[in-house]
């Protein structure tokens, strides 16, 4: 799950996924999380 989704002001974007790892968890892991959520936005 992401740390923040952000909705910044004054930009094209509409939100954004912040993920913040304090060595929590694993490349592979991280990788993922970063995997679906790009697949997400992709497809929003």
């Amino acid at each position: 799950m992401a740390d923040v989704l952000a909705h910044p002001p004054y930009t094209n974007l509409s939100h954004v996924f912040v993920e913040v790892d304090r060595a929590s968890m694993t490349f592979g892991k991280l990788t993922a999380e970063l995997t679906t959520y790009d697949e997400y936005r992709t497809n929003v």
